[in-house]
């Protein structure tokens, strides 16, 4: 059983009309990961990059299913993973590792990350073989794909992300 404050409600009394859509928008597209089955468990993340001077971004609260995301229980925090705004939740800091270093390479072309865990995709990652490059089009995905351990995630504070070519 579930814990946390589903029901939590964000303070929108100094938030733009432009973050409350963008929350609304990115809630949705949690609810349709979860739809086509693209989650494993609470892991795996979507961000955006909020529409203003500062680098923050909206992120899944740690220990929520994609079904029970909403508009109001996304976390906001800043580039380093630190949050925003009140909010009783808390986030994945490993998690937001490689979206951090995505959205500050490419600020204005990647507005929105997504990081999932396809049950088809872990079970190709889970074999000594891999992502076999058998078609054309796969190279586009596998190419100069960045591989990093858990250690790399865990070791993000060091800076180490920002030697990743992403």
């Amino acid at each position: 059983m579930n814990h946390l404050p589903v029901d939590f409600k964000v303070d929108r009394s100094n938030m733009s009309d432009t973050e409350w859509d963008l929350r609304v928008q990115l809630a949705a597209a949690y609810r349709l990961v979860d739809y086509f089955g693209w989650t494993e468990l609470i892991y795996g993340h979507l961000t955006a990059r909020v529409p203003g001077p500062e680098p923050h971004f909206l992120i899944n609260p740690y220990g929520l299913n994609y079904d029970e995301i909403t508009a109001s229980n996304l976390v906001k925090i800043d580039v380093d993973g630190a949050v925003i705004d009140d909010t009783p939740f808390e986030i994945n800091h490993a998690g937001f590792v490689i979206h951090s270093a995505i959205h500050m390479k490419h600020s204005e072309e990647n507005q929105v990350v997504m990081h999932t865990h396809t049950r088809e995709g872990m079970a190709v990652a889970g074999t000594k073989e891999g992502c076999c490059r058998l078609a054309c089009f796969q190279q586009v995905f596998t190419s100069d794909l960045p591989i990093m351990s858990m250690r790399d995630l865990v070791c993000f504070w060091t800076n180490e992300s920002a030697s990743w070519n992403l």
